[in-house]
């Protein structure tokens, strides 16, 4: 039988008091803990819910841009229509970087670099002070004089068997011709908003129809980052931009070019332009300017004048020589 009177007792001896406390002050903390995981809860659910769902969306979602191949330009030669002569078009560069966790000698390093690519004593002592001062831990120095090395450079880098070194490839827009046809052309390079575009010439006038569209890939990924192929995502492949035929000339624009840097020369213009028209149809066969400039070196002219094409951008009076054309106006209609 149960004694309830020494039930009762135990409840009053001096030796289980102490343990009531504590299992009282266990309860108020567990209830404490209990209400401070609920307002937490509340707060991550509903106030800031947003926040949270963005934040899983960052660690979750994998989302990344398919870019699309930007057009060629090209212009014939009258001679061989059939034969097509990019003027410009797209090649993949390098950019070299230094990895100082795995680069023990970073002067050694940078000095294979610079007798490669033919650099003088300077630019090695430069790379060399921003390898030096840079954080010993950082896995990517960029060497900027060797931002846009060639295939051929990349594998002679190779060849050195230099520890750290790495390559970043990345597009670049190429104009195999040099100055030839520039303001025609135009140029590849960043609007006021940082974006790579096409500016001025052809580049700028048809840079949509160059561009092409953009495409994505969206799916999800693991804890580690990897893609997840059996979730759920979404697909749109780039297309790639048109190519477009000038109707220049190749040989017309040539020859026309140099007979007009010629005469600027000799008399010392500040600036010349010729076009040269096919009289039945109206096809520009050549567009020249004095003086021109190299398209894969913009950045390096004197004066940002030099890009504007004077053939159609500078306003022309023509004066006298308009006369034929009205004479030629009054023969047609008879009034002469």
């Amino acid at each position: 039988m149960f004694d309830r009177s020494a039930h009762s007792r135990s409840k009053n001896d001096p030796l289980t008091q102490p343990l009531q406390s504590r299992l009282r002050l266990l309860s108020i903390g567990v209830i404490i803990l209990v209400l401070v995981m609920v307002v937490r809860l509340f707060t991550m659910s509903v106030l800031q819910h947003d926040f949270y769902t963005a934040l899983a969306a960052g660690t979750q979602d994998l989302y990344k841009d398919l870019l699309p191949n930007r057009g060629t330009i090209y212009i014939r030669n009258r001679d061989d229509p059939d034969d097509l002569y990019p003027l410009a078009m797209n090649r993949f560069v390098y950019q070299v970087f230094i990895d100082n966790r795995d680069n023990p000698e970073p002067n050694e390093t940078t000095r294979g670099i610079a007798e490669v690519l033919g650099m003088d004593d300077d630019i090695r002592y430069g790379n060399y002070m921003k390898v030096k001062d840079s954080d010993p831990d950082d896995p990517y120095i960029p060497i900027t004089e060797a931002n846009r090395i060639s295939e051929k450079q990349k594998e002679a880098i190779e060849e050195r068997g230099l520890t750290g070194v790495y390559f970043a490839r990345s597009p670049y827009r190429y104009f195999p011709e040099g100055s030839f046809a520039s303001q025609v052309l135009g140029f590849y390079g960043l609007n006021s908003e940082g974006a790579p575009t096409g500016l001025y010439g052809a580049e700028g006038y048809y840079h949509e129809v160059l561009a092409g569209e953009q495409g994505f890939i969206e799916g999800k990924r693991d804890a580690f980052g990897a893609w997840i192929p059996t979730a759920s995502r979404s697909h749109k492949a780039a297309q790639d931009g048109a190519d477009i035929v000038l109707t220049i000339d190749r040989n017309i624009q040539f020859k026309a070019c140099q007979i007009l840097d010629d005469i600027a020369k000799e008399v010392e213009a500040a600036s010349a332009t010729s076009m040269i028209l096919e009289p039945k149809t109206g096809k520009v066969m050549a567009m020249c300017n004095y003086p021109s400039f190299d398209p894969n070196v913009y950045n390096e002219v004197e004066n940002v004048r030099v890009y504007n094409n004077d053939a159609i951008f500078t306003a022309y009076e023509p004066g006298s020589v308009f006369k034929t054309v009205t004479m030629a106006a009054a023969l047609d209609d008879g009034a002469i």
